[in-house]
């Protein structure tokens, strides 16, 4: 079979079908699965890490745990949101035994659907220098916030993941991830207006 033609019927595999495979014994499934979630563990761990070879290591280990979790993986069940509660869990476990400062990127994951960044939102710089000043005081801010408050932040501005998508993802209900963002944004004009 061409490359192509391959590549092309991989991408029409859900991630579900993947992991109904890989419980049945397909170990290739698998492969395929941390293919297509590599980069953005990686960009999920680095958010909390700031350390490119901590987040690339937390991503592996958490493949590790994937695979060990796999019989735990229900019929029926969205693969992303498991997948991500997972990540999610292993790095503030390894930011919480570090007790190291981190910070956070805002703008490395735009795209074009006009969603607006949080820097966006507090505040519309004029200039280059400007624009760095800003990413620095709102990585600072978004550091000082709780651990809860800074979670939801993360998987709703940073990451770009819808209300419902971060509600499986930390296990929380829908109304929680509102008031958190709510007051997450409350807390983080108010460092701002102080440091801006």
């Amino acid at each position: 079979m061409p490359a192509s033609v391959e590549k092309k019927e991989n991408s029409l595999v859900s991630d579900e079908e993947l992991m109904s495979r890989f419980q049945s014994g397909e170990h290739l499934a698998f492969d395929k699965l941390v293919n297509r979630y590599r980069e953005r563990a990686v960009s999920v761990a680095f958010q909390y890490l700031h350390n490119l070879e901590e987040a690339k290591d937390t991503a592996q280990d958490v493949f590790v745990k994937v695979f060990q979790a796999s019989g735990k993986f229900k019929n029926g069940e969205k693969f992303a949101p498991w997948f991500y509660r997972i990540l999610v869990n292993h790095t503030i476990n390894i930011y919480r035994r570090k007790k190291v400062v981190r910070f956070f990127s805002i703008f490395q994951n735009e795209d074009d659907s006009g969603r607006s960044s949080l820097a966006d939102v507090l505040v519309d710089p004029q200039n280059l220098e400007e624009t760095i000043d800003l990413q620095n005081a709102v990585r600072e801010a978004i550091r000082q916030l709780p651990e809860k408050l800074r979670s939801v932040v993360i998987l709703r501005e940073i990451e770009g993941f819808s209300e419902a998508e971060t509600t499986k993802i930390l296990k929380i209900p829908s109304g929680t991830v509102k008031s958190r963002l709510f007051h997450a944004r409350k807390k983080l004009k108010k460092i701002l207006e102080k440091s801006l």
